[in-house]
């Protein structure tokens, strides 16, 4: 939706102010999408495409993909460290040790951030050093992977372990551990999850 949202932003006749009062956003807001650096909503999407219907009307069509993409927004990678519970804990208020592009399934959505996995617990999702991504604003939905962090670890560090969302034969969320293959109910009380990108994204 980002990517076509770009595309369409880009078009000839597309007058930038009157697409951002369109969708309810200000001008500066549609430069940051345009960048790569805002996601849009869904409510901001359709009210766009509403005012480049209008456009349509006298004989514009959608844009073609620009021969020459936009470079993709950065994303900070943070430190993180094993616990000896089997945990991790990411360091949110460190420097970002790098800013890289986010994996293609995340581009273009405001918040994604990534730590570089600091053992084998979440093997084979996993291997040691290899970046994990996450976007926290993202719902993760049963078959994603996720990254289960206690709810009360603030906004400065995240603890938690990766697992698999599920659903049981109730209709309950569940996780299911890497390292034991056993699933279990989600405490909403104790816990919260956030998406992470799948590891071949």
């Amino acid at each position: 939706m980002a990517e076509r949202a770009r595309r369409m932003l880009g078009f000839p006749g597309v007058i930038k102010k009157e697409a951002a009062e369109a969708m309810g956003v200000s001008p500066s807001a549609v430069s940051r999408i345009l960048r790569g650096e805002r996601k849009i909503t869904a409510d901001e999407f359709a009210r766009f495409e509403l005012y480049f219907r209008g456009l349509k009307i006298d004989g514009l069509e959608e844009p073609p993909a620009p021969a020459i993409s936009p470079a993709p927004a950065l994303s900070p990678v943070y430190p993180a460290r094993a616990i000896s519970s089997g945990e991790w804990v990411v360091d949110l208020a460190a420097d970002a040790g790098e800013l890289l592009p986010a994996p293609r399934a995340f581009q273009g959505f405001a918040e994604v951030f990534g730590f570089r996995a600091p053992d084998e617990s979440a093997w084979p999702r996993f291997k040691r050093g290899e970046i994990v991504w996450i976007s926290p604003a993202e719902a993760a939905l049963p078959g994603d992977d996720a990254f289960i962090s206690s709810a009360d670890a603030g906004v400065k560090s995240l603890r938690g372990r990766i697992a698999e969302i599920g659903v049981n034969e109730k209709n309950e969320t569940t996780i299911r551990d890497f390292r034991s293959g056993s699933a279990r109910p989600f405490d909403r009380s104790t816990q919260a999850i956030f998406k992470i990108a799948p590891r071949d994204a």
